[in-house]
């Protein structure tokens, strides 16, 4: 059974060709019209806290097997930019440069799997040509990342996280790999898939210093997708409003002193 946003999406297609053919007298009326609406609830953005990501993070670098296939490696590199999990198979030691003044990641692409079963580098990520970010990376981030280097092949046409061969690694195994590990450190609570540190980066990055959310310009950016995508998909709310008491200063009466 399709899902509800694969039925809506097929609705508005077949709702289109039958007001193609009415209008060519190929047909008395758009019959779709008469469907019963699709309604498609919108699920609660969840992302992990401040302590759930510590959590995580230690509970991963003790974890010897986690370590070993990357996966510690991984979402240290998730949490730091907000990337899409094909994305970050995609990288190559060609997009980073860890030595400059502000050290970068370049995302360009994604890995796709093709319809004969093969993977392939798309040469941009998922939202598009448009979608393609250079994010600045933190220093803990870097950290990790340089010591990665060491233990790894590093030719700049090198991949960051290739599978045990060296060639592409496959996202839908590494969401199982992760899975794995986090059910090892006793991470079952919380959400597992790859994209909850996503969420995790626009809903931190969203968050100005008086606790509201005004900030979704910088996690749109941050995650290379509009302010509208971002809000409505990976921002957790926190019912937060900013601290605009200054702007209410035009409401105030003469006699009024605002205290």
């Amino acid at each position: 059974m399709a899902s509800k946003p694969t039925a809506k999406l097929a609705k508005t297609c077949l709702s289109g060709m039958w007001t193609i053919a009415s209008r060519y007298g190929a047909s008395p009326g758009n019959i779709v019209k008469l469907l019963a609406p699709i309604i498609v609830e919108d699920k609660p953005v969840v992302a992990w806290s401040v302590e759930e990501v510590q959590r995580i993070r230690s509970g991963l670098r003790d974890d010897e097997l986690a370590s070993v296939n990357g996966i510690t490696d991984l979402v240290d590199l998730l949490l730091a930019t907000g990337c899409r999990i094909g994305e970050a198979m995609a990288l190559k030691w060609k997009h980073f440069d860890l030595d400059a003044a502000k050290p970068t990641v370049f995302v360009e692409g994604t890995v796709v799997r093709l319809r004969g079963g093969g993977m392939i580098i798309q040469p941009h990520p998922k939202g598009g040509p448009n979608g393609k970010r250079r994010l600045i990376l933190p220093a803990w981030a870097v950290t990790r990342l340089r010591a990665r280097r060491t233990l790894l092949p590093n030719d700049p046409e090198d991949l960051v996280f290739p599978s045990t061969r060296g060639t592409l690694r496959d996202p839908r195994n590494v969401r199982k790999q992760l899975l794995r590990a986090l059910n090892r450190i006793g991470v079952t609570d919380i959400p597992t898939n790859p994209h909850a540190a996503r969420k995790t980066v626009g809903t931190q990055l969203s968050e100005d210093e008086d606790g509201g959310q005004s900030d979704v310009a910088v996690a749109a950016a941050q995650l290379g997708n509009t302010e509208a995508v971002t809000r409505r998909h990976y921002i957790e709310r926190t019912h937060q409003g900013p601290d605009a008491r200054d702007r209410f200063d035009a409401f105030r009466l003469p006699d009024e002193n605002g205290e």
